[in-house]
């Protein structure tokens, strides 16, 4: 009987005692909860309460579009438009032709002198290069008896120098359509890159004989 009374007296102090321990655990979480609500306003909940709040969110600074740039702050300067450059309005020169030969003949057996001549022409640009010239030269043959006239041909270059340099002839023969003694009539004509033209006209520049048969 002694035996049974002690067990159940270490029953009940075990059973107290973790009564005891629940009773105050509860005690506890029960005031930490009033505890929370009773803590003064530290902005933390109101920050939160915002950022889960969607109007917040967009009447906030952040989410605010950016104010548009100053129109004075994109415009570009203006600009002095460039005078227009004066138009080239000078004309080449040309100078005085020289031949090598006076005169020329026909290639035929029975010619007596040079059958072809170098000519040279100074040409002159006081505001271009003479390699930008364009020079064309025009030979005629005159009879000498009733002067009418008969193209000899065109030459059409551009100079790599001055004194422009080409060769008039060989002209074969015999031709019926010439007189025995005939001359040449030479025009140059030289252009530059504006389109200013100049032309001279060298009449009588040099003769042409023609050697008739018998």
């Amino acid at each position: 009987m002694r035996r049974a009374t002690k067990h159940q007296w270490r029953i009940a102090v075990g059973l107290g005692v973790t009564l005891l321990v629940v009773a105050i655990g509860f005690a506890v979480v029960v005031n930490g909860m009033g505890s929370n609500d009773a803590l003064p306003d530290n902005g933390v909940d109101t920050v939160l309460g915002e950022a889960a709040d969607a109007g917040a969110v967009a009447t906030s600074p952040a989410a605010s579009p950016s104010p548009a740039p100053s129109s004075t702050a994109t415009r570009s300067p203006s600009l002095t438009p460039s005078p227009t450059p004066s138009r080239d309005r000078t004309a080449p020169t040309i100078g005085e032709a020289v031949s090598q030969y006076t005169g020329i003949w026909t290639e035929y057996w029975c010619s007596s002198g040079p059958r072809r001549s170098q000519i040279q022409i100074p040409v002159a640009d006081e505001t271009d290069a003479v390699e930008s010239l364009e020079v064309v030269v025009r030979y005629v043959l005159r009879r000498g008896d009733n002067q009418e006239t008969f193209p000899l041909g065109e030459v059409r270059l551009t100079p790599s120098g001055n004194p422009v340099v080409l060769t008039i002839g060989p002209y074969p023969g015999p031709n019926a359509a010439y007189a025995s003694t005939n001359v040449i009539d030479m025009t140059v004509n030289a252009t530059d890159e504006a389109g200013n033209r100049s032309t001279r006209t060298f009449v009588s520049f040099m003769t042409f004989s023609e050697c008739k048969q018998g």
